[in-house]
Order: C-alpha cells, then sequence, then structure tokens
C-alpha cells in the first residue's frame, strides 16, 4: 500500500500544483483525485499497523520493539503513535488526509496549488517512511519476546499531547499550503480557510500546552520547575505564532505590511510545530532536546521571513485609518517572538525556574503584549503599556515587603497588575469599538471594526487568563514542605491556616513489571475534617533507560493542592518522604481554560 501510495502521490502533487499554476480545471481535478487515492491507501496501511500491534504480530521489528506481551490491547496500540515510525505513518496519512480535504473545499487556482502543496508534504512523508522509517521491516531473524513502550510513554496525558501536537501540526500544514498555494497560482486564496487552520492549530497547541503542564505537574509535584519549564517549551513559541496571527490585521482590503505578516506567521508555523513533534519523541516522555525543537522556531521564522517577500495583493492604503493598523505594533509583535525564543531556550540554559524567573517571565510577557499589541487602536498601546509598568512596579514593591522579601513572588505579582490593567484597557476600548460600529456607513470598515471588537474580546480574555496562570505560578513560592525518613506507621505534619494534613505512611509494596523495577508506598491522609484517604506514591527504575522515574500523588483542593512524593529508599520498608501543600495551583487551570477560550473567540469573525 505504501509503494502504491507513492506514485499517486507524485500525480496528486505535480498535476494539482500544474492546474493551479496554468489554471486549467481538468489538471485540478485529476490531482485532487489522486490526492483522495493516496489518503485512502494511507490509512488503511495506518490501520494495518494498528492491527499488527495489537494482535502482536512480532514479525515487525517495529511491534517488537514497543509491544510487551503483559500489556493490555490499548497500550498496545498506542505504540502506533509513541514511536517514529508510528508518527511517521500517521503524520503522513493526516497530511494526505488534509490534502484531499483541500480539494473538496474549493475548486479554485489557488484551492488547487494548496492541494498540490500539502501533497508535497505527504509525498516527502511517503518517501521518509519506505526508506527511512519503514514500520513494516521483517527482520531476517524475528524477535521472540516484546520489549514494550518505556515507561515515560505509558502515561495517558503523553498520548494526549503527542496527538494533540500532531494535530496542531497538521492544521498548520494546511494554513502553510495556503500561503504557498496562493504564491503559486499567483490569485487571492481562501482566507477563512487558512484562519480557520491557524485557529485550529491554537486550539490544539493550546491543549498540548496544558496537557504538559499537568504532565510536569504530576511527574514532580512541582509546577513548572527546570524540567516542567523544559516540558512546555517546545509547544510556546508555536503557540504564540498561531495567536499573533489570529490577532493580526485581517480581510480581504489590508495595507501591504499586514498582509505580509499574516503570511510570514502562517508559514512559520508550520516548521515550528513540527518541531515540537520531533521533540517530543526523540524525549520519549521526559525532557525534550532542547536543539530539535528551538531549530523548528529558528527554520519557521527563517521561512515565514522569505514567505513574506513573495508576491502580495496590496489592499487599499486608507485603512491605516482604521484600529489597529500600526506599524509600531507588527515591528513590535515580530521582536516578540524573537524574545520568546529566546526566553524558552534561557530557561532550559540557565536551570532552575525560580533562579531566573525575574529574566524569563518579563520576556515572556514582553512577547505575549508585543502579539496583542496589533489588537489595539495605533498608538494608544503605549499609554497602556506606561500605566501597565508603573502598576506593576508599585505591586512589586508592595509585595515583596509584604512577603518576608520573596523576590520572585514579588516580580510575578507585579507582571499580574500589569496584564490586569491590560484586560481592562480592553474591556474599555471594547465597549468604544462596539458603540462605533453603529455610526461607520461604509459596509466594509464596519465589518473590518465588527471583527476588531472581537479580536478585543479575545484579548481581553486572554490578558485575565495570562494573569490567573502568572498569580498560580507565583503561589507555588509559598508552598510549605515537611521531609523526613519515616518507617511503618509514622507520619508527616503540616499545619496550616486552613488545617492541619496528616499523611500515615503504612508500608511499602514491590513489583517487576517487565525489567522495571517498582516500589509502590501506601498513605492515609487526612486533610481536616475530611475522612481519611488511601493513597499511593511510586519510584521506579527502568534499567533499559537507565532512569529514575517518582510518581508522586496529588491531592486536588479548592484552595489548596497536597502532595506526597517517595524521595529515596532506606532499607527494608523505611522510605525518604516529603508531604507538600502548594495554594491557589488551580488558577493555573483556569488561566489555560481562559487561553483556550479567546482562541475560540477570535477565531469566529472574519472580515
Amino acid at each position: 500500500l505504501l509503494w502504491s501510495a507513492l506514485p499517486l502521490a507524485t500525480l496528486a502533487a505535480a498535476l494539482s500544483i500544474a492546474g493551479g499554476w496554468t489554471g486549467n480545471g481538468l489538471l485540478a481535478a485529476v490531482g485532487g483525485r489522486a490526492a483522495e487515492a493516496t489518503a485512502a491507501l494511507l490509512l488503511i496501511s495506518t490501520a494495518g499497523l494498528g492491527y499488527a500491534l495489537v494482535a502482536s504480530q512480532l514479525k515487525y521489528a517495529y511491534v517488537a520493539a514497543y509491544v510487551g506481551f503483559g500489556d493490555p490491547w490499548p497500550v498496545r496500540l498506542a505504540a502506533l503513535w509513541s514511536g517514529p515510525a508510528g508518527v511517521a505513518l500517521c503524520l503522513t496519512a493526516l497530511t494526505m488526509a488534509a490534502a484531499a480535504l483541500s480539494f473538496r473545499l474549493a475548486r479554485t487556482r489557488s484551492g488547487a496549488a494548496r492541494t498540490g502543496a500539502l501533497a508535497v508534504l505527504g509525498l516527502i512523508g511517503i518517501l521518509l517512511v519506505v526508506t527511512r522509517a519503514r514500520p513494516f521491516f521483517q527482520p531476517d531473524v524475528p524477535s521472540v519476546t516484546g520489549a514494550g513502550l518505556p515507561i515515560g510513554l505509558t502515561d495517558i496525558v503523553w498520548h494526549l499531547e503527542i496527538w494533540m501536537a500532531m494535530l496542531a501540526a497538521v492544521s498548520a500544514a494546511f494554513a502553510f499550503a495556503s500561503v504557498i498555494g496562493e504564491q503559486i497560482s499567483e490569485s487571492p486564496g481562501a482566507r477563512s480557510g487558512e484562519r480557520s487552520a491557524v485557529r485550529w492549530s491554537a486550539a490544539f497547541l493550546g491543549a498540548a500546552l496544558m496537557a504538559a503542564t499537568w504532565r510536569a505537574y504530576v511527574g514532580t509535584g512541582h509546577l513548572l520547575d527546570a524540567r516542567g519549564l523544559a516540558v512546555i517549551a517546545v509547544h510556546v513559541p508555536g503557540w504564540l505564532i498561531a495567536f499573533a496571527y489570529l490577532h493580526a490585521p485581517g480581510g480581504h482590503a489590508v495595507p501591504g505590511w499586514a498582509a505580509r505578516w499574516r503570511s510570514v506567521l502562517a508559514v512559520a508555523l508550520f516548521p515550528t510545530a513540527m518541531g515540537g513533534v520531533v521533540s517530543l519523541l526523540a524525549g520519549a516522555g521526559a525532557v525534550p532536546p532542547a536543539v530539535i525543537w528551538s531549530g523548528g522556531l529558528a527554520v519557521g521564522i527563517t521561512a515565514g521571513a522569505l514567505a513574506g517577500l513573495g508576491r502580495r495583493h496590496v489592499g487599499a492604503e486608507s485603512l491605516r485609518q482604521v484600529p489597529g493598523y500600526g506599524f509600531w505594533a507588527f515591528e513590535g509583535g515580530l521582536a516578540g517572538l524573537s524574545l520568546a525564543g529566546m526566553t524558552v531556550v534561557w530557561g532550559l540554559v540557565r536551570g532552575s525556574l525560580w533562579e531566573n524567573l525575574g529574566p524569563a517571565l518579563i520576556l515572556v510577557t514582553i512577547a505575549g503584549v508585543c502579539a496583542w499589541a496589533v489588537s489595539r487602536p495605533a498608538g494608544a498601546w503605549r499609554r497602556v503599556w506606561i500605566a501597565s509598568v508603573g502598576l506593576g512596579v508599585i505591586s512589586a514593591t508592595v509585595v515583596f515587603f509584604a512577603a518576608g522579601r520573596d523576590g520572585a513572588f514579588a516580580l510575578a505579582c507585579g507582571l499580574a497588575a500589569a496584564m490586569l490593567i491590560g484586560f481592562a484597557a480592553d474591556l474599555v476600548r471594547l465597549r468604544a469599538v462596539r458603540t462605533r460600529i453603529w455610526t461607520v456607513e461604509d459596509d466594509s470598515p464596519a465589518a473590518l471594526i465588527a471583527s476588531r471588537s472581537r479580536r478585543r474580546w479575545s484579548s481581553a480574555v486572554a490578558h485575565l487568563g495570562l494573569a490567573l496562570m502568572v498569580a498560580g505560578l507565583a503561589a507555588n513560592g509559598l508552598t510549605t514542605t515537611e521531609s523526613a525518613a519515616i518507617s511503618p506507621g509514622e507520619s508527616l505534619v503540616l499545619r496550616m491556616a486552613g488545617g492541619e494534613t496528616r499523611a500515615v505512611y503504612l508500608g511499602l509494596s514491590r513489583y517487576q513489571v517487565g525489567a522495571v523495577d517498582k516500589r509502590v508506598a501506601s498513605f492515609s491522609l487526612y486533610r481536616g475534617d475530611s475522612p481519611p484517604q488511601l493513597v499511593v506514591a511510586s519510584l521506579s527504575y527502568d534499567p533499559v533507560m537507565r532512569e529514575q522515574f517518582r510518581v508522586p500523588f496529588i491531592s486536588r483542593g479548592a484552595l489548596n493542592d497536597v502532595g506526597i512524593t517517595i524521595s529515596g529508599l532506606r532499607g527494608g520498608e523505611d522510605i525518604l518522604c516529603s508531604l507538600s501543600a502548594r495554594p491557589l495551583a488551580n488558577l493555573l487551570w483556569f488561566g489555560w481554560i481562559l487561553l483556550l477560550s479567546s482562541v475560540v473567540i477570535v477565531g469566529r469573525t472574519e472580515p
């Protein structure tokens, strides 16, 4: 099936591009049918590999490498998207399905060229699968035992993250192909389809970021420490690019620089999102390597800049007076994206997040505000920045002395206050713009102002969400922890304003899961006046990967999260254990929900 799909993908790419270039509808139709046939063959092939994994057909080297005999069938099927060969096949099938969808959506010159561009990406994927990845390779001496998934890939949250990252990359590929198709055909494209693709990519990347944050939280018991920052860093640049695109000036009649700006972002999004997928696979459930995803960001920015040099349709110069069009907002957004990439790299290189919280959060905040600057009236956002900085400095100074000179907590609270004034400014401007909609007689500017109103709603919700996230992270500095070496029957106690929390150690059990040595400790957890709760925390060692994994227990609460972590073994059933209470951790998740909501809001209207 894969070798049969290869010539069909070549035909789809060549004829679709030729049809879009020359305007020949027959060539475009044949190319689109070839794309549909290729997608069908790839989907059947992917289903075949999934069946081989579920049925434990160890004659295939890929199946033998990722399937264990003791694994239930969902874990065996999860190997389909947990290894390089499986992900390459899945991504290729999804890309060709996007090419078939492109053919169905628009029978235009730019639509045909977009289908051809997606088919080229699919063709590259097929060549990679049949020559390098080779998921159906059968060795001369078949394996007789299945090794199973590495322990870091058995987490269901990791599977959610990798699927969200793959779908984000495919959506970004659709937007990438839309820009390329418009340049090939030298005709206006379906901007609504491109915008919808970026909106979906932003939503998927937001969900991947939320899953990565949760995975880092339950894996270490800390909210975004150095390891947690490294885990989520792979998705941050792509999410910022997608969000900046959605807030960029839109419509069919826009200034020339605004059209180039959107093209730069649409093209840059695809390599950046793909860098995140490859980094997740290379990290194998642990910390992704910085070189791969930062390289994807660099390639994305470079590719987007080159795409912006192509021929664009210059819009009406009179629309420069419409609120939101400002040259410095455009330049500020571009600079903000560069700062965002530098921020996440710096967090990996310099170590602890709290040790470098000030510079990192400052850069992330600047990047976010620059990206949202395009949603404000030209020049007015500069006054908001001055007020935001003033409020942030005052708040940080007050908190610094009130919180016992805790610099990290004070700085984070100051940044949260600065974002809140941006939120308030957006609401004030939103009311003014919604009033102005009914005073404009020309339909085109009125529609454009309505779209800008929608973007201001999105910006306001995103400001509030980001402020809640920063406040939740800042509260991590107020975590109370009690650590000790304990034996069965002994306990750890935390006394807080909300009552007493006590964990009674019951005993230690040992399990051998394949080659993995797993120790599970049982506790009775007492929180205030609530009934006792039987909980467990584990410590595992994987001799194959030569890694130790701690899985803490986290009890969620409205005001405080309580975590129990095994930090070491003392011989027999004695362990080193820590009990911690983390206040206001739920603000982080509420903030993520608001950020995802802002993407939905901004994507609903396109002038």
